[in-house]
């Protein structure tokens, strides 16, 4: 089943915790750990250890009832979907000729786009005609709940299983493919999750009446940045529209007009519902940076910044190259400051990360995966493999 194991590609949605979890080394009876401890930490490993192999029986057999499936299915015929009382959702077709290229498929509200049939195939002959199967799974929870840095996912974490079958029924291994696969996860938050009846997966936007404190010339607000490849969202939405707010942005300690990683005047960004404005930061962008990101908010009389050499920062979206520079303080302010704000705002940060279970190491990894895009709505996650992948959110 080692083959099954390695092609087998999974999405979840997720709500993550602030702990990870690190395996430790043992040591039994040389008093580092107490005999009590030893024998905890004996069952833990034999109780994950147990746990792995049912899981992997559990999906063997899900994969051998798909297949014996596909044995009776025509090429070319619409995908089947079954749908058990328990939740689990199995969505199965074969693409004849090449005809999985670019397709799109729709999978329990997830969306799967696929690159050409040849960059599937990129470890094997292709000629651009092959036929494809396809199987897509949702589990209502976490398969791979054993695996180190498990604790970043909730528990109500849905897991999608997405793997690809030849003409001959035999599951291929997809892994660095020439162009990405895309997975795009609907994420369920405010009044869609409560009609749903699920739970919020993004925290409620916080409303805020600036005012800086005494000695500072900003209102900042910080976010924990956990995983190194994480993208992180911004979501601001001013009650007075004709203000001219500047966000500047800082890893690890708070910016300052002229000490910061990137300035991002609301102007040059889009609206993400027609009311709120949503920043993406990539993980390129953020530089993989861990560790508590600060955002500044300012309000600026455009009028006067205007009048000043300095009014390109109205309209353009500045990042500092250089994070590492020394800085010395100095009593730089940007023209038109204004202290008291004419408007109050909500604003949200949080995170997301495309993350795969590698069953070498046990543990989650983002190796050739990305976040592509991500706002409240969705997460849109590029890969160039397919294993196990884990979209999640953190607040």
């Amino acid at each position: 089943m080692s083959q099954v194991r390695n092609a087998q590609c999974f999405a979840v949605i997720a709500r993550a915790t602030n702990n990870l979890f690190f395996s430790e080394l043992d040591y039994i009876m040389d008093a580092k750990t107490s005999v009590e401890d030893a024998l905890k930490k004996a069952v833990i490993r034999a109780e994950r250890m147990a746990g792995e192999k049912q899981i992997q029986q559990m999906v063997d057999l899900t994969i051998e009832l798909v297949l014996a499936i596909l044995k009776n299915i025509v090429v070319g015929e619409e995908p089947i979907q079954l749908i058990s009382p328990s939740g689990l959702t199995m969505t199965i077709a074969m693409y004849p000729k090449g005809s999985i290229s670019n397709k799109v498929i729709k999978h329990g509200g997830s969306t799967y786009v696929f690159p050409h049939v040849c960059d599937i195939l990129v470890n094997t002959e292709c000629f651009g005609n092959e036929t494809l199967g396809v199987l897509a799974v949702s589990w209502p929870s976490i398969l791979q709940s054993f695996g180190n840095s498990v604790d970043l996912l909730s528990e109500d974490t849905k897991t999608l299983q997405l793997l690809v079958i030849n003409q001959s029924l035999s599951i291929v291994d997809v892994r660095n493919t020439t162009n990405p696969f895309s997975i795009i996860v609907p994420r369920k938050s405010g009044e869609a999750a409560e009609a749903a009846g699920e739970e919020n997966t993004l925290p409620e936007p916080t409303h805020v009446t600036p005012r800086p404190k005494f000695y500072e010339s900003m209102v900042y607000h910080q976010v924990m940045v956990e995983k190194a490849d994480s993208a992180v969202n911004i979501e601001i939405n001013p009650s007075n529209n004709d203000s001219e707010i500047l966000l500047y942005i800082k890893f690890r300690e708070k910016p300052l007009f002229d000490h910061y990683d990137m300035l991002i005047p609301l102007r040059a960004v889009k609206t993400c519902n027609g009311e709120s404005y949503d920043i993406f930061l990539s993980n390129q962008v953020i530089k993989n940076q861990t560790g508590f990101l600060y955002v500044g908010v300012v309000e600026v009389d455009r009028e006067e910044l205007l009048k000043s050499p300095e009014s390109y920062v109205l309209d353009e979206i500045i990042i500092d190259e250089d994070v590492t520079a020394n800085y010395s303080i100095t009593n730089y302010t940007v023209p038109g400051l204004m202290r008291d704000y004419t408007t109050n705002y909500s604003m949200r940060i949080f995170t997301s990360g495309c993350y795969f279970y590698d069953y070498q190491r046990k543990i989650w990894s983002a190796e050739g995966c990305l976040v592509e895009s991500a706002n409240y709505a969705m997460t849109h996650c590029k890969c160039n493999h397919c294993k196990f992948l884990s979209i999640e959110t953190i607040p």
